[in-house]
């Protein structure tokens, strides 16, 4: 897991989110809805090092996009169609969970 550095959580783990949702988490807000595209890591290497990849999304962009409108597994190899880092950019992972759960 990449790391980043927070000015609440000085350096902490990052979560991929849409732009929408890193600008509540920047204003310190509860986002409405987010939805989650889990990919999950299905290598052959032992459990404890794989990672899913997850993005999470406003409704925003289910339909700006046409992303998924409710939470989806895909296949990992399908990542690259709905990634994209301009889209979403990282965020601290625990001020998204304060702010989220």
């Amino acid at each position: 897991m990449g790391l980043i550095e927070c000015k609440y959580h000085k350096r902490a783990g990052i979560i991929f989110v849409c732009v929408h949702v890193r600008q509540d988490i920047i204003n310190r807000k509860k986002s409405e809805q987010i939805i989650k595209i889990v990919f999950p890591d299905n290598r052959e290497i032992e459990s404890k090092f794989r990672y899913d990849k997850v993005l999470h999304y406003c409704f925003d962009c289910v339909n700006k996009y046409n992303f998924p409108s409710q939470n989806t597994k895909l296949a990992d190899k399908d990542f690259n169609q709905f990634y994209d880092n301009t889209l979403f950019p990282p965020a601290c992972c625990k001020c998204f969970t304060e702010l989220n759960s």
